[in-house]
């Protein structure tokens, strides 16, 4: 319990750091990845961020195999049950992309996949010209 508690607090802390824009965030295109000879997944809303000297990059799944398939099954197992909103993935990855860790999922994951497209979309600034607009 403490351990996700912790964890929690280091999303929150993403998210803080994405909003101040402390950590600029970047879209990606994620590769398909083959989890069987049956299926791929597909990646959608895909960043990478770094925060000092550690690289981290989100993503969702966009496609996934369907449950009484052997893919659909190992997801499953795995504990990705993909609900109407899919999983939000975090990880921290080397310089070539490669995953070094993964995060526990967490519902506020969510939040952090909506900061993110926030600070890209230039949403602040939009907000602030609205509320700053002279007649020219």
């Amino acid at each position: 319990m403490e351990q996700k508690k912790s964890f929690l607090e280091i999303v929150r802390k993403l998210i803080e750091l994405t909003r101040s824009g402390d950590i600029k965030w970047v879209k990606i295109a994620l590769s398909k990845k083959q989890v069987s000879d049956e299926a791929e997944i597909e990646f959608e809303n895909a960043y990478k961020g770094i925060y000092k000297n550690w690289r981290l990059r989100l993503y969702t799944v966009k496609k996934v195999p369907k449950k009484g398939t052997k893919a659909g099954d190992l997801l499953i197992a795995f504990g990705q049950i993909f609900e109407a909103r899919p999983p939000v993935f975090l990880e921290l990855v080397d310089g070539e992309g490669k995953v070094e860790w993964t995060f526990p999922s967490l519902p506020e994951m969510n939040d952090l996949l909506e900061a993110i497209k926030y600070q890209l979309a230039g949403v602040q600034g939009f907000i602030e010209s609205l509320f700053n607009n002279t007649k020219e």
